[in-house]
């Protein structure tokens, strides 16, 4: 798909279309897994969108669902399960056997993805070892301007914010437009979109 768009009917450009690869190319991909980020960024993709949680250990992984059953081999609650439990299932199977050897990715594998904008949503429990654990990669990968962090917890988002004063920051499925604190607004309900920005006075 081409991140370009004509001109408008009466001659004046319109915006350049933006386009993020949700949980990768998960369209033709296991979400949210190595194989799924490179077809994302292969295809031409500007951003590549990703969910992490902290493992019992503390470590950083990506995935989507707070419960590993639907996108592993594996069960179990992700917080529950250390890295090592994690890395030993198959992240790909439940999609293809084809996939059977992807795993669920460390945060740091998708950072060190070159050329592409990181769309990094916080999920998971909100902890002290998120944050902590999240601004150490972004800072160790160098790829703090290709990062933008969101999440639903906003003092979360905030904590990162406040850490990483350089680095863009948004919030998912917002309801309130209050004092928000974020660069940028995620959601999935027009509704709420209309109300956030009719109080910014857009």
């Amino acid at each position: 798909m081409s991140a370009a768009t004509a001109g408008a009917s009466d001659g004046s450009p319109r915006p350049r279309l933006r386009v993020s690869a949700h949980r990768g190319a998960s369209c033709c991909r296991p979400e949210n897994t190595m194989a799924a980020f490179r077809a994302g960024v292969a295809a031409g993709a500007d951003a590549v969108e990703l969910d992490v949680h902290a493992t019992a250990d503390h470590h950083l992984v990506v995935i989507h669902d707070y419960d590993l059953a639907r996108t592993t081999d594996g069960d179990g609650l992700v917080h529950e399960r250390t890295l090592a439990e994690i890395r030993a299932l198959s992240a790909g199977r439940w999609y293809d056997e084809a996939y059977a050897a992807e795993r669920v990715p460390l945060l740091e594998e998708v950072l060190a993805l070159p050329g592409v904008e990181l769309e990094v949503e916080l999920k998971g429990l909100p902890s002290e070892q998120l944050v902590a654990g999240v601004c150490r990669a972004v800072e160790a990968s160098g790829a703090g301007g290709r990062v933008q962090v969101t999440g639903a917890e906003h003092m979360v988002v905030a904590e990162v914010k406040r850490r990483l004063p350089a680095v863009v920051t948004g919030r998912a499925e917002v309801l309130e437009a209050t004092e928000l604190g974020v660069d940028r607004l995620s959601t999935g309900d027009p509704a709420a979109a209309l109300a956030i920005l009719t109080a910014a006075g857009a």
